[in-house]
């Protein structure tokens, strides 16, 4: 086989697999369904977990395990048992994939037996229990089958497991006020969102945030992190106001994400920007974008279609069309993941095979044939042990999965974007800030071509850093590994958050002279 396409991650969301095993149930994360239990297999198991049958007593059972990938690395993973009828009732939760307590089926506990399904990936557990309730089990998915323990936990320990530590997350009471709002784009997409003012009558300088691609809240919440709460309370102490609001459809937000591109996105953020301008506490000619991965594409294009813009943050920002970085991304995650470089070569070959063909197509509908029958020739090269390899259960579901999703409005436009006409564009102050241990937006790919942009704009106020030892969300990191943002108990490095507040007060603080404002780009009607 060529190789099958690497699972394709938006940027800002973790890949969440690992050489194939994919168990979790966050965005992105998609796989077969289990051929290893009928229903009736997972009923009759459920039986024979009655009052009549339990392990040694019956009562609640918290488990803490963990799963041998190929790679030589183990996933983690908690499961609590509750009894419920004559049987019991499930929730497994895997903190490096951002699932917490996802419900279980076919769930069987007796007679020294475990078993049980996470039935959204098609990931079935199997194994036996000792006097002593520690668990010999295999993970059964697609073809895929891995060794997996568990060793019986207090409720203490389970809680720490689902509940990760996040030392930086803001608590109350706040020095500031925290505002809920809701305004309409012109485009008649209803945003909500929170405003949080600084203290003191103002007029004050804001930052909107854009968020990274994916459905995401207004805390860009992720692997029990928010970093945009935790960056909006660190600017908002400085005297910066802070806009974050939720993307469509999430919360209270209307319209659809990913029916969604990167172009709506930016007229979003012009009318979070028009909104902003109306607010009597908010400075109207000091009001700027901070975009985090996708939303630091995002900012940049709004940003060149109006002159209200005061400053623009790029953090983990791109300067190559979306084909590029996704096919680098995939490349670095799995490298660094271990995989065999031959299979690394291979997945390279076909993700630019097929991003090729989306290249030169001019409609979705032109290139969705052309894709099926790339992948259905490569699968048909391919011997079984390839395709267990790549996690491909059922070649007919996997190649139809990847068409959908490589079509669809937001994953065809982000492809195809070019990033650097609108850099070229920018007038406004701009910093741009990369971690060194970034694998989804590789600061070697990127850095240069944002900074060849920004000197073709003739912009005079521009700042460049690398920041040694972090990673995409910008966290202080080891590997840089999607899998390890969720055991960093650090939410958003501190450099980061003191960098982006001097910066921004640097340039539109109080006291600090503005320009004069140009005509709204964009109407809101708001609500408060």
């Amino acid at each position: 086989m060529r190789g099958s396409l690497v699972p394709l991650t938006r940027l800002h969301t973790a890949a969440a697999a690992a050489l194939g095993l994919t168990l979790c149930a966050a965005p992105g994360c998609k796989a077969p369904p289990s051929e290893t239990t009928t229903p009736e297999e997972g009923a009759a198991a459920s039986a024979g977990a009655g009052a009549g049958a339990p392990v040694h007593e019956r009562r609640e059972h918290l488990w803490e395990g963990g799963v041998a990938l190929p790679n030589g690395q183990v996933l983690g993973f908690a499961v609590k048992f509750t009894p419920e009828g004559d049987g019991y009732k499930g929730a497994l939760s895997i903190p490096l994939q951002g699932l917490l307590e996802g419900e279980l089926s076919d769930v069987a506990l007796g007679d020294g037996k475990i078993a049980f399904t996470l039935a959204s990936v098609g990931a079935r557990f199997t194994g036996t229990v000792d006097e002593d309730y520690a668990v010999e089990c295999e993970l059964a998915q697609g073809p895929a089958r891995l060794p997996c323990e568990m060793d019986e936990v207090d409720a203490r320990r389970y809680a720490s497991l689902i509940t990760p530590n996040r030392p930086q997350e803001p608590k109350p009471p706040f020095p500031y006020e925290v505002r809920e709002v809701e305004y309409d784009t012109p485009a008649g997409v209803h945003l909500a969102g929170t405003l949080t003012l600084p203290e003191g009558p103002g007029p004050h300088p804001a930052a909107l945030l854009i968020s990274g691609s994916g459905a995401q809240d207004r805390d860009e919440a992720l692997m029990g992190h928010k970093p945009f709460w935790v960056l909006a309370d660190a600017l908002t102490r400085e005297g910066v106001a802070v806009l974050r609001v939720d993307d469509r459809g999430v919360g209270k937000s209307s319209g659809d994400t990913a029916a969604s591109t990167t172009d709506d996105f930016a007229g979003d953020a012009l009318a979070g920007l028009a909104w902003l301008q109306q607010q009597p506490e908010i400075d109207p000619k000091k009001i700027g974008f901070i975009g985090h991965s996708e939303g630091a594409v995002v900012g940049p294009l709004a940003a060149s279609r109006s002159q209200d813009v005061a400053f623009v943050i790029m953090l983990a920002g791109t300067g190559v069309t979306g084909a590029e970085v996704v096919t680098h991304q995939g490349k670095l995650i799995a490298e660094r993941s271990g995989a065999p470089s031959d299979a690394v070569a291979r997945s390279v070959k076909d993700n630019e095979a097929v991003f090729k063909i989306v290249a030169e197509s001019k409609t979705p509908e032109e290139a969705r044939p052309k894709i099926r029958a790339y992948l259905e020739q490569a699968i048909a090269e391919a011997d079984a042990k390839e395709l267990a390899a790549a996690g491909v259960a059922d070649p007919k579901q996997h190649v139809e999965d990847t068409v959908k999703q490589v079509t669809q409005p937001w994953f065809w436009y982000f492809l195809t974007y070019d990033p650097r006409p609108a850099l070229r564009a920018l007038k406004a102050p701009v910093l741009v800030l990369n971690g060194e241990l970034d694998l989804q937006v590789d600061p070697a790919q990127n850095l240069p071509e944002i900074e060849k942009a920004l000197k073709k704009a003739r912009n005079r106020d521009v700042t460049i850093k690398r920041l040694p030892g972090l990673n995409h969300l910008f966290q202080e990191a080891n590997t840089g590994l999607p899998m390890e943002y969720a055991t960093i108990e650090q939410t958003m490095s501190p450099q980061v958050l003191e960098l982006l507040a001097t910066w921004i007060n640097e340039r539109v603080g109080s006291g600090t002279p503005a320009k004069a404002p140009a005509k709204a780009s964009a109407k809101a009607s708001a609500k408060k």
